[in-house]
């Protein structure tokens, strides 16, 4: 039997639907599917493959302001979460095809280009995506580093009092603004961070040196062990010593800056992107050829 489907927004309608879904692909805590329904996702940019009423498939854009530091442009861009597909409806190629209507409508847009935080690298790949962030998995326990940082002091947060998010941005525009593009942030976006962590006991630990905040993590702790959302240190010497001081009290992993050279930590494929408008994207990177813009570093920590 062919199965013809028909690919559209999800709606209102839909969400009983799609938070099945979501539930059967990601195995996520029903008050943190509400949650981000609720909070994080915008339906206005998602796309839904469905067999007559039954959602097969489906996928969320969150947009996103993507600050080229190279050519001063700031341009809006497409962040691609919950790519999912129904146990029955797999191994059909329904995931490419929605892949391909999500980069048609953005194409439609005149977005440069699309990002997505990925387990499958070799899948993507197959759809024209290219890997442009790489980061360093560290074990917490496995890294040596000589015990000098008694002037470390970790202070650890839950949703019962969780660091002023200014604090949290102040680092992160610190670091990023190094970097070649990056997106930005806001005082919202650390609050809307926080409060979706804290549906399923999220912890959040800064870290300071003499008092001067050095970096932080932000995590939920799975039998004592961190399972990371995301890390960041304002510089190497100061990511050296939070893995060090961190490591004393946390066993579990955590991802680093690519560009540190941190012992025993192992460098892997993060974030991709897909070149939807080549013309655009010549102009907001600078750029000349595929090749220039595939090679322009862009610090994505995010992951959905």
């Amino acid at each position: 039997m062919v199965i013809v489907m028909e690919y559209r927004q999800i709606t209102e309608a839909d969400l009983p639907q799609a938070k099945l879904l979501w539930k059967q692909a990601f195995n996520d805590s029903d008050a943190y599917i509400d949650f981000n329904f609720e909070r994080n996702i915008d339906l206005s940019f998602s796309l839904g493959g469905f067999d007559r009423e039954r959602l097969a498939t489906m996928l969320y854009m969150m947009k996103k302001t993507l600050a080229c530091t190279l050519t001063g442009n700031r341009v809006d861009v497409y962040f691609i979460a919950g790519v999912a597909t129904d146990e029955a409806y797999r191994r059909q190629g329904l995931a490419s095809v929605i892949l391909n209507s999500a980069l048609e409508m953005l194409y439609a847009m005149n977005v440069p280009v699309v990002y997505l935080y990925q387990f499958e690298h070799q899948f993507y790949k197959k759809q024209g995506y290219h890997t442009i962030s790489w980061m360093k998995k560290v074990t917490l326990g496995k890294t040596k580093f000589p015990d000098t940082q008694d002037d470390i002091v970790i202070r650890n947060y839950s949703r019962k009092e969780w660091p002023k998010p200014e604090l949290l941005l102040d680092m992160y525009n610190h670091f990023a603004k190094r970097k070649r593009s990056y997106f930005l942030r806001t005082k919202t976006t650390f609050i809307d961070m926080l409060d979706t962590m804290a549906v399923d006991d999220g912890r959040a630990s800064v870290l300071y040196r003499n008092e001067q905040p050095i970096g932080y993590a932000l995590y939920y702790l799975k039998k004592k062990k961190i399972v990371s959302v995301e890390t960041l240190f304002i510089d190497e010497e100061a990511a050296k010593a939070g893995i060090s001081a961190m490591q004393k009290k946390f066993s579990g992993e955590i991802f680093v800056d690519d560009s540190f050279e941190i012992p025993d930590a192992e460098t892997e494929e993060y974030a991709m992107m897909h070149i939807v408008n080549m013309e655009e994207a010549k102009r907001v990177f600078g750029a000349k050829t595929v090749e220039d813009i595939l090679g322009i570093e862009v610090m994505i920590l995010e992951q959905y």
